[in-house]
């Protein structure tokens, strides 16, 4: 089957949608920058001025669109970063008049900018993050981005720092959709106009085909120096494992496949036009960028393979001692006894698909060794963790409180990113003290996330069954509530657990199991989730995807997707709980049906 970002039959319609008029800081008018722009061969634009919407498809012709937009910036601090974020409409879609400001916004944080500018019609796309010192870890938490920008031609002539190539790099490591764009931000007080650029592929020059290709990925984004022009891609598919490439003679063209397998193909002079690799098997995404031997670069958007998106990520619970050489526990041994060694059952669940180890439970006072160990034989077979974590009777921070886990989050850095500890509310001591409760469990929370940084983790809290009515967080408002007690910042999330959230639902709605709102989870949670628990019901908990199951799997998927969930897909089988089926079994049979429930 041939995969591609590129529509099959189109025209190529050069843009540029960043771009200042003196409407804000610019130095030209916008009848001044749509004569600019046509004149050298652009077929769109939009003037993008500061926190100030521009509407200008008075200036439209029959080859040349104006796009509505405007550029919305906050938080002016360079010690923490601020953020500028583009937003982009349709003609009739936007909810903005013509130079309407965008008024309250200038303190606001870029999440709060994102939901404006989508509320208000506008796709969103952050701008700069080279320049703008944004923190990795800011960009990563942000959801609802159409894209970045890959290349600020005004940043880079003018401050040398507009190329953000890295920071789209981590969001397509992290599973991140978001699509790269160029841009010139042209002010007009230096050359900063014509060498940021995207090239749509579209059916025709209208804005339903313009922004329909802008969805889904298919045009390139460009960086050239003045008065020249980038490289050309003309078509850039996968078929029958085969990736082909072809376009305008360049010195450099380099594939990547799936962010650590560069293949690149090289001239001394501009005479490359195509080329073709054959792709590893298991190849999840691939991308080109295209170099000319003046450095003019041109970049592809990722083309995602196994289903056409991007491949999610499978996790797997395990008891900790079932990976450590003698098992401690009869569950453990069933384990090992079952699949093999702590090598065996790793390659087992890794050529299923796991890519990911939970180890549950690590309590506080677990044996550090053990854990050390544990962690290393998974890092070794080449999967991440992430730990269940419970609070402990002592109060402190982390590192006091919590010495089990300290050399496993001391080494993590040099094997993953940052450890995902899912954690249960504390518990009332009585019905009317859950506030209390709730109130404790935010300030533990706030007090581990001091370390976060220098520990490497972040903190999930998991929604739990109603088994008890002195939990605060045994509904996913009691986990939201919580949560919004604490500081807006990525280290704290939301575990959704999806048996969890449906056994609460029946036994709320004995008589009316499928309504459609009961089985729902908000979806302001699912926004707040960076973590999840997957097991099946029937009537029981923590159970294989085998017959009979209840849980609606699938539409509990699409609620993530949709809210832009980029964590990991966690199964949490209780092995305890299904002694007369096979451990090899339960395990194949949940990890099969994750996955085509992923890939419907």
């Amino acid at each position: 089957m041939k995969k591609s970002t590129l529509i099959e039959q189109g025209n190529w319609f050069r843009g540029n949608l960043h771009t200042h008029s003196t409407i804000s800081d610019g130095e030209y008018t916008p009848e001044e920058l749509k004569r600019l722009y046509k004149q050298n061969g652009y077929s769109f634009l939009a003037v993008t001025d500061h926190n100030t919407c521009g509407i200008y498809t008075d200036l439209n012709d029959p080859d040349f669109l104006m796009i509505p937009g405007l550029e919305v910036d906050c938080r002016h601090d360079f010690d923490t970063g601020v953020d500028h974020i583009v937003g982009i409409a349709k003609p009739g879609s936007e909810k903005m008049r013509h130079l309407q400001r965008a008024e309250g916004l200038k303190n606001k944080d870029a999440q709060t900018i994102i939901d404006f500018l989508r509320s208000t019609g506008h796709e969103a796309i952050y701008a700069h993050p080279f320049w703008s010192y944004t923190k990795m870890e800011n960009l990563l938490a942000l959801k609802g981005l159409l894209g970045v920008e890959i290349i600020n031609y005004s940043c880079e002539q003018e401050w040398k720092s507009g190329i953000g190539e890295v920071y789209l790099e981590q969001l397509w490591a992290q599973n991140r959709p978001v699509f790269a764009f160029g841009s010139d931000d042209a002010h007009m007080h230096v050359p900063d106009f014509l060498g940021g650029y995207i090239s749509v592929k579209a059916e025709a020059l209208t804005y339903e085909s313009i922004f329909n290709a802008l969805k889904c990925g298919s045009f390139t984004a460009s960086y050239a120096r003045p008065d020249e022009e980038a490289p050309r891609l003309y078509d850039f598919y996968v078929e029958d494992g085969v990736a082909h490439l072809r376009c305008s003679p360049c010195a450099h063209i380099c594939l990547n496949v799936d962010r650590n397998r560069y293949e690149p193909a090289f001239s001394d002079t501009d005479t490359l036009t195509e080329h073709s690799w054959v792709l590893p098997e298991n190849a999840a995404s691939v991308r080109a960028v295209l170099q000319d031997a003046r450095r003019n670069t041109t970049w592809s958007q990722p083309i995602l393979l196994k289903g056409g998106r991007r491949m999610e990520r499978i996790g797997l619970s395990l008891p900790p001692k079932c990976l450590l050489p003698e098992a401690a526990t009869p569950n453990e041994a069933r384990i090992q006894r079952e699949i093999g060694s702590p090598q065996e059952i790793l390659q087992f669940v890794k050529e299923l698909g796991v890519e990911q180890i939970e180890l549950r439970p690590v309590k506080w006072d677990a044996d550090p060794s053990e854990i050390l160990t544990v962690a290393r034989t998974i890092w070794q077979s080449g999967l991440t963790l992430s730990v269940h974590a419970a609070f402990p009777k002592a109060e402190g921070a982390f590192s006091a409180v919590y010495p089990s886990l300290l050399p496993l989050l001391r080494e993590a850095p040099s094997h993953q990113g940052a450890v995902t500890l899912t954690f249960h509310a504390l518990l009332a001591d009585a019905a009317e003290n859950l506030p209390r409760a709730a109130r404790q469990t935010a300030e533990r929370l706030a007090l581990y996330a001091q370390e976060a940084d220098t520990l490497h983790f972040t903190l999930a809290l998991e929604e739990n069954r109603q088994k008890s009515e002195h939990d605060p967080c045994n509904t996913c408002e009691g986990v939201e509530g919580v949560l919004s007690a604490l500081p807006d910042a990525p280290v704290f999330g939301a575990c959704f657990d999806f048996g969890h959230f449906y056994s609460n639902a029946r036994k709320n709605h004995p008589d009316d199991r499928a309504t459609a709102d009961a089985l729902r989870p908000p979806v302001s949670f699912c926004r707040r989730a960076i973590h999840t628990h997957i097991h099946a019901y029937n009537g029981s908990t923590h159970q294989p995807f085998l017959p009979p199951n209840e849980l609606p799997l699938a539409e509990y998927l699409t609620n993530l997707r949709q809210a832009e969930y980029t964590g990991v897909y966690n199964l949490e089988l209780d092995y305890p709980r299904f002694p007369d089926t096979p451990v090899r079994l339960a395990i194949e049979a949940s990890v099969s049906a994750l996955k085509a429930a992923l890939n419907a």
